[in-house]
């Protein structure tokens, strides 16, 4: 039996807590009457929120072994599929890393670099090589463009409500681009896999799926709430029926509406590297805060970045060494039935992400390859940009 990838795996398990979220409010405030609450000093969280709560607590007391069982070594690399032509054959993988201990110097030594052959931002501290000719610029945006598991609709309204309760978690600065002239207009349409997920998915369709979400919502409910728990006692088909009858039907209906306006989704597309720094924002809540204690700024790097989208995954594709305080992630997708400059085609969306931790700072490097089966001349150059990085403290 084949492994079922890890981010396809993520993708489930956000479907099924969306799912909890939706029927848990309805099930708390509507069909028992109950409440269910988390209070702490300068927090409050009522019905789906606390349960939200609850649940995220339960999962983060694995995170520590997970992080242990997933340390790689200090370089963190990753690889880049290339293709050499469009539509031929199996891509080329090529290695790409960076390393702490040769690209991090001090401020000093970055103001000294050659301006001819790098282009410098002092206030980020960064530095990268200069274009090599006139398809490629360099200077400094407000964000960039990509495509991740977020844009598909069932996956990024589950991740939204979480992005609700546990905040952004990091305060961006600008970013530092070298990057193609050139911008590839992508649309996702209501047809397209985004990682063999299809757009227009609608995971409310899937009745047995429901109502056994419905069972394991009530089953958490019912552990917080002693009336809920005698309500179900005797029950409990019965409530499972009223709540198919019921909120069924305003589920999937309720999901197209979002699915309409969700879809058609155009990105525009820039392949290159983009440096930017992070700093760790303060907790949202003190609930959140006593959570927080137990991770490192990695941790709360990753997360952060999994809750935008930009990573999402798990131990395949996350490479961690604390040590080094070093991270790196292949959020690379493959696409299918999507619109490239007008055409219909499948391709590989290349994303490779970068971090390293100074003090309460993340630096954060990421490569984005759009692989039309244009052969090696620009991911050979991305990777010569990534050996050339420079960053200080």
């Amino acid at each position: 039996m084949a492994k079922i990838d890890a981010t396809l795996v993520a993708v489930a398990i956000q479907v099924l807590f969306f799912v909890l979220s939706i029927v848990g409010a309805w099930i708390v405030l509507k069909v028992l009457e109950g409440t269910a609450s988390i209070k702490n000093k300068g927090a409050q969280f009522g019905g789906a929120a606390a349960m939200f709560v609850a649940m995220f607590v339960l999962l983060n007391q694995y995170v520590p072994g997970m992080r242990e069982g997933i340390v790689k070594e200090a370089a963190a690399a990753q690889e880049l599929l290339v293709s050499k032509s469009p539509g031929g054959g199996e891509p080329e993988r090529v290695s790409v890393s960076i390393s702490p201990a040769q690209q991090k110097i001090t401020s000093r030594e970055l103001k000294q670099l050659d301006k001819n052959k790098y282009f410098i931002d002092e206030k980020l501290g960064v530095a990268i090589i200069q274009p090599p000719n006139d398809g490629w610029v360099v200077g400094v945006v407000d964000s960039v463009d990509t495509v991740s598991v977020l844009d598909i609709p069932m996956v990024g309204m589950g991740l939204g409500m979480f992005k609700t309760i546990l905040g952004e978690g990091l305060v961006s600065h600008s970013v530092v681009a070298l990057k193609e002239r050139k911008v590839h207009a992508l649309t996702l349409t209501a047809t397209s896999e985004v990682k063999g997920v299809r757009m227009s998915y609608n995971p409310f369709m899937d009745k047995s799926f429901v109502r056994r979400s419905m069972e394991a919502n009530l089953t958490t409910a019912a552990t917080m709430d002693e009336n809920m728990a005698n309500a179900l006692k005797d029950n409990k088909e019965a409530i499972l029926d009223q709540l198919e009858k019921t909120a069924g039907a305003t589920l999937i209906g309720g999901f197209d509406k979002y699915l309409q306006k969700s879809v058609p989704l155009e990105k525009h597309i820039q392949n290159g590297v983009y440096v930017t720094t992070f700093d760790i924002a303060d907790s949202p809540s003190d609930a959140m805060g006593e959570i927080y204690k137990s991770m490192s700024v990695l941790d709360r790097a990753i997360q952060s970045l999994a809750l935008k989208g930009i990573q999402v995954g798990g131990g395949k594709n996350l490479q961690v060494d604390q040590a080094q305080s070093i991270a790196s992630y292949d959020g690379t997708l493959r696409l299918r039935k999507v619109t490239i400059d007008g055409v219909e085609t499948d391709t590989t969306f290349n994303n490779l992400g970068f971090l390293v931790a100074v003090n309460n700072r993340i630096v954060f490097v990421q490569l984005i390859y759009l692989d039309l089966g244009e052969g090696f001349g620009t991911s050979t150059f991305l990777r010569k940009a990534m050996d050339s990085l420079f960053f200080s403290p």
